[in-house]
């Protein structure tokens, strides 16, 4: 059996960085899976991969073919529209569930798919040491929230964006308000961009392909700012989680109206997320949390995955890899 690793084309970088955090534990990747359409991936030797991540635009397009052999892990669902008979049948037959969310988590339950609070895998990602410098980066802060950030931190802040076609630069300075972007807005643009390509400039455009490695190497670009960061504040999860990794100090925001609230029901035993009306009540100089043991936890999973070519926890129980992570668990089985 071969291995294989997402793909995504969405307008959101941190769909790249989750991948990333996926492909640390394969020997290697020789098929690529567009997420949204893994159909077009029926006719390649069966193969294994570690299917983290947002699940989906297009629920018609899932589940995905017999010949892909999914370890599910680390799975946001932002609602219960994928659950058609097929895909329920589906995850029960690859359950138990690792859920990145305990909104997630009861989705699956409700469904009578057996499943358990894994948190993000995105909490295993590794980096070079070097020394930290002494770059602020604000990342995707709507205007209202950078207006409450401290001015010493604001002044000389850099700000980032995870919207990878949004067709402005990725780097700007602070004193410039940060346009306000559509997620949705973006994603059919890219997709028009995609079938004006196909239309009018065939093989003469950027592929795919091309496409993809572009946002892999965005994407490693700012887990490095990331890993040598100050200070990180943003709204993005996926800027915030690998901060976490790095031992980098961040601060996350929750939008009112921004961004799925679902995606936030983790707890407060592993982070907090201020609204823009108890930013008052933020540290700025708080200490890093620690999230090495469930992040051992989530290691020691994709590892034995890897070497099984299978979910682990058909063949050990999950307490087993409590015991060994050094990790209590969530409380949540």
């Amino acid at each position: 059996m071969q291995y294989s690793l997402f793909k995504t084309f969405s307008s959101n970088l941190g769909d790249e960085i989750q991948n990333l955090a996926a492909a640390q534990y394969l020997p290697r990747v020789d098929y690529y899976v567009d997420r949204e359409r893994m159909f077009l991936a029926a006719d390649h030797p069966p193969s294994f991969f570690i299917a983290n991540g947002w699940y989906l635009h297009d629920p018609r397009n899932f589940p995905p073919p017999p010949n892909l052999h999914p370890f599910y892990l680390s799975v946001h669902l932002a609602d219960s529209w994928i659950f058609s008979p097929e895909a329920v049948m589906h995850f029960k037959r690859h359950e138990p569930i690792g859920c990145r969310d305990l909104h997630t988590l009861e989705l699956f339950r409700q469904q009578g798919v057996v499943a358990y609070f894994s948190g993000c895998l995105t909490w295993t990602l590794k980096c070079e040491q070097e020394s930290r410098g002494e770059n602020v980066y604000l990342v995707d802060l709507p205007r209202q929230f950078l207006k409450l950030i401290p001015q010493a931190l604001r002044e000389h802040a850099i700000q980032l964006t995870h919207l990878s076609n949004s067709g402005f630069r990725k780097e700007y300075r602070s004193r410039g308000a940060l346009r306000k972007w559509s997620e949705t807005a973006t994603q059919v643009t890219t997709e028009l961009q995609r079938r004006y390509r196909a239309l009018f400039c065939g093989a003469e455009y950027l592929s795919d392909d091309e496409l993809s490695a572009g946002r892999v190497v965005a994407a490693q670009e700012l887990l490095q700012r990331y890993s040598r960061a100050k200070l990180v504040i943003t709204t993005r999860i996926h800027s915030y989680f690998p901060c976490l990794a790095f031992g980098t100090p961040s601060v996350l925001l929750r939008p009112g109206k921004v961004f799925d609230p679902s995606r936030y029901e983790i707890g407060e035993k592993f982070f907090q997320a201020y609204s823009l009306g108890e930013m008052d009540r933020i540290n700025w100089d708080a200490p890093v949390p620690d999230i090495s043991p469930p992040a051992r936890f989530l290691e020691l999973l994709c590892k034995k995955a890897v070497e099984l070519r299978d979910n682990p926890l058909k063949h050990r129980s999950i307490d087993e890899f409590y015991k060994e992570s050094g990790w209590a668990g969530s409380g949540i089985v």
